[in-house]
């Protein structure tokens, strides 16, 4: 596949832009965007990284490329008053994209952005994930739920994907070294209060990164980091009400 944003709709209205988290795709979104079409009269479009399964290609490893890339490729589709939403890795993409625009194309920034189990960018220094061997890099998003097990017991599809997840981690890396640059931008966050990840010390990180930090919502479910994947009709509702307060 070629395209990058992939429109999942035919609605015409307020854009909403969803980057997925570490190793997903917009594959790994579209059940959380077919929720939100149920609800609302948005155009939705789910991303799909380079080099990440839907995509042929190639695959970056580098913060500053990847951003240049979807830069050149969200300018020709974007609309003023979009919103930005991103999951776990999803929502510092959207942080870092929505910088660029801001110093490039101010009139195309998004209105808000909503991170949804999202640490600050500065939550990986001093890690360094992507150089480390298979068992260390595997067991790391063990731990965060980010692995189904039938992944862990196919070696030729642990083969595919761990080139992936490295070059993830690589870009996370990457952000974790950029010097905290306050935007203008409102941000709403989604969060479980049992996530391993991304505990409340870890959001309050994102005030180095933003203005303006308003609203702050509980996954009423225990569910842990990667709540999106069992829980979409519960992210969906708040997306919605979010955007909502926001008309």
């Amino acid at each position: 596949m070629k395209r990058v944003f992939l429109k999942t709709n035919n609605k015409i209205g307020r854009q909403v832009m969803m980057f997925p988290y570490l190793g997903g795709s917009g594959t790994s979104l579209m059940k959380l965007a077919k929720e939100l079409d149920k609800k609302s009269d948005y155009e939705i479009f789910v991303v799909f990284p380079p080099g990440h399964m839907g995509s042929n290609r190639k695959l970056y490893n580098n913060l500053h490329d990847l951003l240049e890339f979807y830069y050149i490729q969200i300018k020709e589709i974007l609309k003023p008053g979009c919103i930005f939403f991103g999951h776990s890795m999803g929502g510092v993409i959207a942080y870092f994209l929505a910088r660029k625009l801001c110093i490039l194309d101010r009139e195309l920034k998004p209105k808000y952005i909503i991170l949804s189990a999202a640490p600050s960018p500065d939550f990986m220094l001093g890690r360094n994930l992507s150089d480390s061997d298979d068992t260390v890099l595997l067991k790391d998003m063990e731990e965060l739920g980010g692995l189904p097990e039938d992944l862990l017991e196919n070696r030729e599809l642990l083969d595919y994907f761990i080139p992936i997840f490295r070059a993830d981690y690589k870009i996370l890396e990457d952000a974790a070294q950029v010097s905290p640059q306050l935007i203008n931008i409102p941000v709403k966050f989604i969060w479980c209060y049992n996530d391993k990840m991304v505990q409340s010390e870890k959001l309050i990180g994102w005030r180095k990164y933003f203005n303006e930090i308003s609203v702050f919502r509980t996954m009423p479910v225990d569910a842990g980091h990667m709540y999106l994947n069992t829980n979409a009709k519960l992210v969906a509702d708040m997306i919605h009400d979010y955007i909502g307060e926001q008309e």
